[in-house]
C-alpha cells in the first residue's frame, strides 16, 4: 500500500466515529480518551465516519429572470 495516498477527507475529531460533538459545536467528547478535545484535533484512534460529513452545496449559475414590462 502506498504511503503517499491522498485522503478524500480531512482527518479531524469532528469526523471521527469515536467522537461526540457538543451542542454548541465547539468541542468533541472522545470516547477513547474520555475527555473533551478540539474539533480539529486528531489522534491514532481516528476512524472516519462517513455519515458525519456535510457535503458542500453546488454553486448555481446566475440567471437573469425575464421581466413582465
Amino acid at each position: 500500500m502506498p504511503k503517499n495516498k491522498e485522503l478524500a477527507y480531512e482527518k479531524c475529531c469532528f469526523y471521527c466515529e469515536n467522537g461526540k460533538v457538543s451542542e454548541d459545536g465547539d468541542t468533541v467528547f472522545c470516547k477513547k480518551k474520555k475527555k473533551e478535545v478540539s474539533p480539529d484535533g486528531v489522534c491514532r484512534a481516528f476512524f472516519y465516519d462517513l455519515l458525519r460529513r456535510v457535503p458542500a452545496l453546488p454553486k448555481l449559475p446566475e440567471v437573469e429572470l425575464p421581466t413582465l414590462d
